[in-house]
């Protein structure tokens, strides 16, 4: 599978718009190259019953700098994303093919195929918005994908097209977690997705995964994703009560 890193000289995807290596270059730490894949859901079975509260957040923290956290914090600001990638775009002139290619691209298939193969970061904001164009197409073969081994590049565009489409894809991440076996990443960004639906049922499934993540992975910052979905669902629990 095609890795997709990040070169020290590249804009930083965090979107402050200095070069990779002179922000967060040595402080994220994921590891996107393991290919190995969780049980399914129905096989997880973590922690105690869930229970929410204040105490809980206090106890339990994300971790301060984390690619799930930074994925989060672009979906809540994507306009950040999408000035740096403008005026990176300006300064920087590097990848004009891979531009062109997204331009000429005639269906969403041929925008998909460019997602799986990895195009600059440059060039991220032009793909997504071509693919948005078209949301009603794209969301679903988005969805279809994220069931096969995808590079943590494509996951996370593909995260950020679901939440900005702003269609309801709740039952279909249900299904792919109860179906699929898939890579712990993938998996802690769909949580965050699931966090933003805010029903209180998917509170034991965020509850398995974040325990899971801590178990398993001690030293990785998967935890963050399930973590980060509850703390949407609680505060939203919080501003309904």
């Amino acid at each position: 599978m095609k890795k997709n890193k990040i070169g020290r000289n590249q804009p930083c995807p965090c979107g402050s718009g200095k070069k990779f290596k002179k922000c967060c270059y040595g402080k994220i730490s994921v590891d996107k190259s393991s290919n190995m894949l969780l049980p399914l859901l129905s096989e997880i079975n973590y922690g105690s019953q869930p229970l929410l509260n204040d105490s809980f957040f206090i106890s339990n923290r994300v971790h301060e700098i984390s690619a799930p956290r930074l994925v989060y914090s672009n979906l809540l600001n994507p306009e950040v994303e999408q000035i740096a990638s403008k005026l990176t775009g300006q300064l920087i002139d590097r990848g004009r093919k891979e531009a062109i290619a997204i331009e000429k691209a005639e269906n969403t298939d041929e925008l998909i195929n460019l997602m799986r193969k990895g195009v600059d970061v440059l060039y991220h904001e032009m793909l997504k918005e071509r693919l948005l164009q078209k949301k009603g197409t794209t969301v679903p073969i988005i969805l279809n994908e994220l069931k096969k081994p995808q590079s943590s590049q494509f996951v996370e565009i593909s995260i950020k097209i679901l939440y900005l489409s702003e269609i309801d894809c709740s039952n279909e991440i249900l299904e792919i977690l109860h179906k699929t076996n898939l890579n712990a990443y993938t998996v802690s960004l769909l949580c965050i997705l699931l966090g933003f639906y805010g029903a209180e049922e998917y509170v034991e499934i965020l509850w398995k995964y974040y325990h899971y993540f801590k178990d398993r992975y001690p030293n990785e910052t998967f935890s963050d994703g399930p973590l980060i979905g509850l703390s949407e669902i609680w505060e939203r629990k919080k501003e309904s009560s």
